[in-house]
């Protein structure tokens, strides 16, 4: 009867180290609508840039409270500019630029 426990116990532990796995990929995952090619489309838009004038770029995944976000990063040689963007909507959530 003890081992049948044992098995039991472990058995669940397991199943909820798994389920807080799965939780925790769906959280990252979930709500990423649009690809980091679009958000790169809405930033370089916004900025009024062409590819040709990028030196750097970053595009990081983050979230805003609940909501997916994606941070984006841009350089040229003239200006700096940092946007968050709603990963399901596009809209711009937050945007600095700053000359050099």
């Amino acid at each position: 009867m003890k081992g049948i426990k044992k098995y039991w116990a472990i058995l669940a532990l397991l199943g909820s180290l798994a389920l807080g796995l799965l939780g925790t990929y769906a959280y990252h995952q979930f709500g990423y609508k649009l690809t980091t090619n679009e958000v790169k489309r809405i930033a370089y838009q916004n900025a009024g840039i062409k590819s040709k004038d990028i030196k750097s770029q970053e595009f990081v995944k983050s979230r805003t409270g609940l909501a997916a976000t994606y941070v984006v990063k841009l350089e040229t040689n003239s200006k700096s500019y940092a946007y968050t963007i709603n990963a399901s909507s596009g809209s711009i959530i937050e945007r600095h630029y700053k000359k050099k």
